[in-house]
């Protein structure tokens, strides 16, 4: 026999609802989110599946209703937990030693370049470009708007930092080929237009 839901609350953003959910669940009611993938996914689609909803069974909406005006009243961004008790938490969470006391790494000079850089063009290297500029170039004789994207990896591939293999040269000119056959249709196309 299924139990029927009730929507207790309903928010813009998922972690909103993750919040009262936690909140009913320490009070022992059973809890869970409806439509948190769409609109994650699609943002624009939330007023239209009235947001992130929360939902609990027919016979504890009264209790959830309570419990989640407690907690607008004590407002989500306070704490429940004091700083001692989380430390005391992760204290115990600790991984146990071995024995031997491993000395802890010195904290990098001021001056010292961050220890992880992020190129100019994202974490893809320039062969994963090479790529999907191809890809996008083969695709975009069935989708022609895609044609512009794929200029646009060309040009990274082509040009952007770091080393490229001699496989990304490779796509690069079969992305080039097909990109100059959709160059040639757009140019067929516009012409015929006036």
């Amino acid at each position: 026999m299924s139990r029927r839901l009730r929507t207790v609350a309903s928010f813009d953003l998922a972690y909103k609802a993750d919040i009262v959910v936690a909140a009913l669940e320490d009070a022992g009611i059973q809890a869970q989110v409806a439509d948190r993938e769409i609109v994650s996914m699609e943002w624009l689609l939330a007023n239209a599946v009235n947001g992130v909803k929360v939902q609990v069974a027919d016979e504890d909406e009264r209790r959830a209703t309570a419990v989640i005006a407690a907690l607008y009243r004590e407002g989500f961004n306070q704490s429940r937990v004091s700083d001692e008790e989380l430390e005391r938490q992760a204290m115990e969470a600790a991984p146990a030693d071995d024995g031997e006391d491993a000395p802890l790494p010195e904290p990098p000079a001021p001056d010292a370049p961050p220890l992880a850089t992020r190129t100019d063009t994202g974490d893809l290297n320039r062969d994963q470009y090479a790529r999907r500029f191809m890809l996008c170039s083969v695709f975009s004789l069935v989708f022609p708007p895609l044609f512009f994207y794929a200029v646009y990896l060309g040009l990274v591939a082509g040009f952007g930092a770091g080393p490229i293999t001699s496989v990304g040269w490779q796509r690069i000119g079969f992305g080039v080929a097909f990109g100059g056959v959709m160059f040639a249709v757009l140019t067929w196309l516009l012409t015929l237009m006036r």
